[in-house]
């Protein structure tokens, strides 16, 4: 079934495309427009532009550009109808259409999210029952967390192969079972795989279950066991808990990451909830590209002791090298949140992150550790190490005040080792508005940007040239003069969903490579000129190649006379161009 194109007009117009993006990633203003990290290729600077006058967004890295349906069916990996669909929700429009005549918007893998949810609904109603007695008692005495933290984060209790006994009854296959690793299989049948253990479930970003985190009170077993690889779910490919703390972190602008699940129920404790964890792996791309979307400050919060701190050390190069701003919980105790809040209260695990140690300060203090100032290679490294992480930092009062920190250390000026700030580093963005035009190609786009934002060029373009030279160029001047016919003004928001053209589509959105689209009647027409000049002295070539092949006199002279028409109009166009 097609959308109403009313439906998907009122829509569009309703949205604010600074707005939406912003639900799914961080957005900054810079001047007119707004920046954000590309959320569609390995972006470490703000590549994405969002231009809320024309509601339409360009990476000007990957190319990826269009309107709010484009940004939410690119990202969601959905259909443009389901795009539309999801954005109508967001503005409380209310669509009528059908599901059944859709593409479904639920993944492939909704009936083994059907299964998961159940189980993550039974567990936490066993975790109330007779059976969970001893499970309960843990959680509300030992761990201090009342029934409000239960049920936020969906703890649960699975007694002896409970939860395969209730799943088959309610007709679950056993291969979705296994398939979800919630059960295995020996010689004497089926059996649950988190057979008496507190479960924490585990959630994608959306917040479909995907596996489960599961502690054991049981003396000799391991103490927590996570859900192994399946079709849903892969370890490095998820954090813990980021369904719940996006929202607060896009909202707070940095998000902190933990190594376990009761590191982030800690902080819940305290109030804080842009929390998420690794769940004990070592941090990888994918999890980073994660954490990108909420915000590019992230405060890594890993245990104190010698093994969370070589995790930070990991975990923080290579978050700097993807472009975060990278902060680590001021933590000198021995403890872990958890222990932290229960030994010393909630302040105490407050202050750890409301001051926070830079990234340069935790490399100074971690690296002394790490190397023996005393023996010169170990120096050299430290060295090394240092003046790696100075070289990357943007601000030059931080450059300097590390640098002479680090020669306090090592007792010698390091100046000839620290490279010089690029601060040339910047994009180079094509700017239409530019008067000066580079060759025929440029002064279409120039008039095509004008004839975006300006009647008054619309109509200039008609009396004083009509066409392009260029095909598509020609097709995309005709259809926004067919959209000042028909709307007395231009959308180009609109214009994306009603052209069909790929090429077409592609060249309208290369415009927004332009700094400002502004109409400058100078600008449009030293633009016209130029075209009307090439086109003129293509067309004089073409004339001297007839004359020399003519041998009839008479159309010899109409043509020498058509020639020397077109000199005069040339001169014409060149002295304007000049004054």
């Amino acid at each position: 079934m097609r959308l109403d194109s009313q439906d998907i007009d009122n829509i569009r117009k309703k949205a604010d495309i600074v707005d939406i993006i912003g639900r799914y990633i961080p957005v900054e203003k810079k001047g007119n427009a707004y920046k954000a990290v590309c959320p569609f290729h390995d972006d470490h600077d703000p590549s994405l532009s969002i231009k809320p006058s024309m509601q339409i967004f360009k990476c000007f890295v990957c190319g990826k550009a269009g309107n709010v349906f484009g940004f939410v069916e690119e990202y969601e990996h959905i259909s443009f109808t389901q795009a539309v669909k999801k954005v109508a929700e967001m503005v409380d429009y209310a669509l009528d259409i059908k599901e059944d005549n859709d593409v479904s918007y639920n993944s492939p893998y909704n009936d083994l999210y059907k299964l998961l949810n159940e189980m993550v609904k039974y567990t936490h109603y066993s975790l109330n029952t007779s059976v969970a007695i001893n499970a309960k008692k843990y959680l509300n005495e030992v761990r201090k967390l009342d029934d409000k933290l239960i049920d936020m984060f969906e703890i649960g209790y699975d007694a002896s192969n409970d939860v395969y006994k209730f799943l088959k009854a309610k007709n679950y296959s056993e291969e979705d079972m296994l398939k979800v690793n919630i059960i295995g299989q020996n010689d004497y049948g089926y059996f649950d795989i988190f057979s008496n253990r507190i479960t924490f479930p585990i959630h994608d970003s959306y917040g479909n279950p995907i596996g489960f985190s599961a502690r054991s009170l049981i003396d000799g077993q391991s103490k927590y066991i996570n859900t192994s690889t399946t079709d849903i779910y892969i370890k490095g490919n998820f954090v813990y808990n980021m369904h719940r703390a996006k929202a607060y972190a896009k909202k707070e602008n940095k998000i902190i990451l933990v190594e376990g699940v009761m590191d982030v129920i800690a902080y819940a404790k305290v109030g804080v909830y842009n929390v998420v964890a690794s769940l004990g792996t070592s941090l990888t791309e994918k999890q980073l590209a994660l954490i990108k979307q909420c915000s590019m400050n992230v405060i890594l919060a890993y245990d104190p002791d010698m093994a969370g701190q070589n995790a930070i050390y990991k975990a923080g190069l290579m978050a700097v090298k993807q472009g975060f701003n990278v902060y680590v919980s001021n933590n000198s105790s021995t403890l872990d949140p958890d222990e932290l809040v229960s030994n010393y209260g909630s302040n105490a695990l407050l202050e750890t992150i409301n001051k926070p140690l830079t990234w340069m300060e935790f490399l100074f203090k971690y690296l002394q550790i790490k190397y023996n100032l005393d023996i010169y290679d170990e120096k050299k490294m430290f060295t090394s190490k240092i003046v790696e992480q100075i070289d990357m930092l943007k601000d030059d009062y931080d450059r300097l005040n590390y640098q002479h920190q680090l020669e306090n250390i090592i007792g010698f000026s390091i100046s000839n080792l620290i490279k010089r700030s690029n601060t040339n580093d910047q994009k180079i963005i094509t700017n239409l508005s530019s008067s000066k035009i580079s060759g025929l190609l440029d002064a279409q786009k120039q008039i095509l940007a004008n004839l975006l934002v300006s009647k008054e060029a619309c109509n200039l373009f008609l009396s004083e040239l009509g066409y392009l030279p260029d095909d598509d160029c020609n097709v995309l001047a005709m259809i926004i003069v067919d959209e000042y016919r028909k709307f007395d003004m231009v959308e180009v928001s609109r214009m994306i969903d009603d052209i069909d053209d790929p090429k077409i589509k592609e060249l309208l959105l290369s415009l927004m490579d332009a700094k400002d689209l502004n109409y400058d009647v100078n600008c449009f027409m030293g633009a016209m000129r130029k075209i009307k000049i090439d086109t003129l002295k293509n067309l004089n070539a073409q004339i001297k190649r007839q004359i020399k092949t003519l041998n009839d006199l008479k159309l010899k002279q109409q043509l020498i006379i058509k020639l020397d028409t077109n000199n005069r109009e040339l001169r014409k166009l060149y002295d304007e161009e000049t004054n």
